[in-house]
């Protein structure tokens, strides 16, 4: 099993875990909202990122995983670039949205993990 379809299972699971339950998606904002704590996502993104770039070429779609890969990348990469304020007003704008978009939300996880697992 290659290192992407081990991710797209990951995000899957996570997917499922927010499908049942978005308030845990609600506290994983608010947690990483706090002091610098973004950060570390963006770290993580942007290792995500090159990780699905450079592991694109032995996938089934080099092309949609590459996508991918960039975006990540690219929203790691802007982490850094914003001020912590503006992440910040970014994070309390997706905070007061409704229950019911956060169910949204987890079921794109849930669709993304599955184009990474299936693509990857």
């Amino acid at each position: 099993m290659s290192v992407i379809k081990l991710i797209g299972i990951i995000v899957l699971i996570e997917g499922f875990i927010f499908s049942l339950n978005p308030h845990l998606l609600i506290k994983f904002l608010k947690f990483f909202r706090e002091g610098k704590r973004v950060y570390y996502i963006g770290i993580l993104r942007i290792l995500l990122g090159l990780l699905f770039i450079f592991n694109s070429a032995q996938c089934k779609s080099k092309y949609i995983i590459s996508i991918i890969g960039v975006l990540t990348l690219a929203g790691g990469v802007f982490t850094f670039i914003l001020k912590l304020s503006k992440i910040k007003a970014i994070f309390d704008w997706w905070l007061k949205k409704s229950y019911y978009v956060f169910q949204i939300l987890s079921f794109f996880i849930l669709f993304l993990g599955s184009i990474i697992f299936y693509f990857g």
